[in-house]
């Protein structure tokens, strides 16, 4: 074998970033790697230069791609390893799952009497306010418009946290109440 993988690990970095890094405990004849991707863990595109191999190595390599404005959904990544020769091996697959990017605006902020908060991509999901001690002080639900105003006539001043939970997402947004 010309590469002994030691491992290949893919996570997501940003909304639609994958930072992909994988390390070999030795090289022989190993020219080059290339990062692909698939969008249906069969069909796969390279979605990275050639980054170059340590050719012969008894020494631990580390490499890095990070493949940039991924598509949302289930996405299957493995790296193709190219000997001098033209052969090639794969890693094994790994997978990360590109969330639609959700967009969370809390305003005003600070806020007077009112948080008004939308998110967009979001309908019926729960909204929590809590102080820095972590206790509820108000609760809605977001509304088919993607919005909800908590009153906050009766917060007093200081920082909250505007928590919006889903069942795929957990947004955390700080807020003042200043009067």
């Amino acid at each position: 074998m010309p590469v002994t993988w030691l491992d290949f690990e893919a996570k997501v970095v940003g909304a639609n970033d994958v930072d992909l890094n994988w390390s070999t405990a030795s090289e022989e004849n190993n020219n080059y790697f290339v990062v692909e991707r698939s969008l249906d863990g069969e069909v796969f595109e390279s979605v990275s230069k050639h980054i170059n191999g340590a050719g012969n190595s008894s020494e631990v390599n580390h490499y890095n791609h990070v493949d940039l404005n991924v598509p949302n959904g289930v996405i299957y990544y493995r790296v193709k390893q190219v000997d001098f020769d033209g052969q090639f091996e794969y890693s094994e697959i790994r997978l990360v799952n590109i969330f639609e990017q959700r967009t969370v605006v809390v305003y005003p902020n600070p806020a007077r009497n009112e948080v008004n908060i939308q998110v967009n991509g979001a309908n019926g999901e729960q909204v929590r306010i809590t102080n820095l001690a972590g206790q509820e002080v108000a609760a809605s639900q977001v509304t088919s418009h993607g919005f909800v105003a908590i009153d906050a006539t009766e917060l007093p001043n200081g920082i909250y946290f505007v928590s919006i939970q889903s069942r795929w997402h957990n947004e955390i947004r700080k807020v003042i109440v200043q009067k």
